[in-house]
């Protein structure tokens, strides 16, 4: 079963929802950025909530992609900014990997985003290499991360370069022989917004609605809705400062800070209790 802030990821999905409809029609581009963030952030899910060998559900999502077509078409910072706001989203609704993981995560991808342009120039803008590139750099910008606090042993650390490492430019190859038409498509005539992945994502918000909300007598939309900010708002602006296993280790433990997922399991037991 997944481990997952439902009412947040309601919300979120709402949020994004409304802003693509809104932002069309001024700007199809924007409106395909809120659109993407939908699909990414859903395909993420599994990897945020519920444990698996070498975290190999987390490395199965569309962020890396997404983040790519951003970055090349309309920019580097645009890139970063995406793919940090959902690797940081998508913990949040989650319980794995741990933050400090997905902290270093969000980090290396930012990082990648802003230099995969000019790599991307460089390979003669196939979307093929470029995308192999974009694992590398993403892997390889961990081990200067490995000053930071850590989690691993040396050893485990190298173990989940090669393993983890390997994983993704597996998967992330695979995803480009599968789909390659559609997001050399997407490249060739920039980021533009499609329909088909609209109505799509259209079709799926209105199957959870009509399978979740409408079936069931004891959830109300609005106060879902409402209790889905305001779980928003505490987890972005308030923090952990309730959490007494923080409070004991002190303001300067980043491994206590980071690790807390217990903290995270009674939130979701809080709000599965509120809602039934």
């Amino acid at each position: 079963m997944l481990m997952l802030n439902w009412p947040i990821i309601v919300a979120s999905t709402i949020i994004l929802y409304l802003l693509t409809i809104l932002v069309l029609p001024f700007s199809p581009e924007r409106a395909s950025v809120f659109l993407f963030a939908i699909v990414a952030l859903w395909s993420r899910l599994p990897g945020v909530g519920m444990p698996s060998p070498m975290y190999i559900l987390y490395f199965m999502d569309l962020v890396d992609f997404f983040s790519l077509i951003i970055a090349i078409n309309i920019g580097g910072i645009e890139g970063a900014i995406f793919t940090i706001c959902l690797n940081l989203g998508s913990r949040v609704v989650g319980v794995f990997p741990s933050w400090l993981g997905v902290c270093k995560d969000a980090i290396a991808q930012g990082i990648t985003c802003l230099i995969i342009p000019f790599v991307h120039a460089l390979t003669g803008q196939d979307i093929f290499i470029t995308m192999i590139w974009y694992s590398v750099i993403r892997i390889l910008l961990f081990i200067p991360m490995r000053i930071l606090p850590t989690e691993t042993t040396l050893p485990q650390f190298i173990v989940m370069i090669f393993a983890g490492g390997t994983a993704q430019l597996v998967i992330n190859a695979a995803y480009v022989k599968l789909f390659g038409s559609f997001f050399n498509s997407l490249l060739q005539k920039g980021v533009e917004f499609n329909w088909l992945l609209f109505l799509v994502v259209t079709a799926v918000i209105l199957i959870f609605y009509i399978s979740v909300f409408n079936k069931s007598k004891t959830i109300r939309t609005l106060p879902y809705l409402k209790m889905a900010l305001r779980c928003i708002m505490r987890k972005l602006f308030l923090g952990r400062r309730h959490n007494p296993q923080i409070a004991r280790k002190g303001k300067n433990s980043l491994e206590a800070a980071f690790n807390a997922s217990s903290d995270d399991m009674e939130d979701m037991r809080r709000i599965k209790d509120t809602v039934k």
